[in-house]
């Protein structure tokens, strides 16, 4: 196998695939900061449904009150913490993409342009400032989302390849290949 890929636009394709990259992480905090949610709801509901705002309980026939309100405090709580991680993440975000930007010119410094070369061995990745080449056997997986293929090595992106940039016979024995290599990360 041997696939060679020029891209003309290698500043676009770079900050492309970070922003597949932050969309695939930030599916992890809309799921933690739905479940955070929802226990908030657990919490909150019970303690306004309570008019009263004490509880019975009753353990060898001896009664023991408690005060509900704590359940209303224990939920407003987890609303806090859903409030704090959506403002850092909004905070993470906008680092994170001029992080994104100031890569992707100092990779392309001079010469907006990007050769990728998939043998057997190895896939090399080379900009106008930057070499990079990596064997198979460091690899330990890969996922395919929107488009791209993130290559990974012990869970930790190690490359990224946008399909487009394939010709559809190129990118179909590449996937090929990987599969009978590489697990698929969930």
């Amino acid at each position: 196998m041997h696939i060679e890929i020029i891209s003309t636009n290698a500043r676009q394709t770079i900050l492309e695939s970070n922003a597949v990259i932050w969309k695939m992480h930030s599916q992890k905090l809309k799921k933690s900061s739905l479940i955070q949610f929802l226990y908030g709801l657990l919490f909150i509901i019970p303690g306004i449904l309570d008019f009263n705002g004490y509880g019975k309980t009753t353990i060898n026939d001896k009664a023991t009150y408690f005060n509900l309100n704590i359940f209303l405090s224990i939920g407003i709580v987890y609303y806090l913490f859903v409030i704090v991680a959506i403002y850092r993440s909004i905070g993470n975000k906008k680092k994170f993409f001029k992080n994104a930007e100031e890569s992707a010119q100092r990779q392309t410094y001079g010469l907006n342009e990007m050769t990728i070369i998939i043998t057997e061995d190895t896939i090399k990745r080379t900009t106008a400032s930057m070499k990079q080449e990596i064997k198979w056997v460091l690899l330990s997986n890969y996922k395919l989302y929107n488009g791209m293929l993130f290559l990974y090595s012990i869970d930790q992106i190690s490359i990224t390849l946008d399909k487009r940039l394939f010709k559809e016979n190129d990118f179909s024995q590449l996937l090929t290949f990987i599969n009978g290599r590489l697990p698929e990360k969930k």
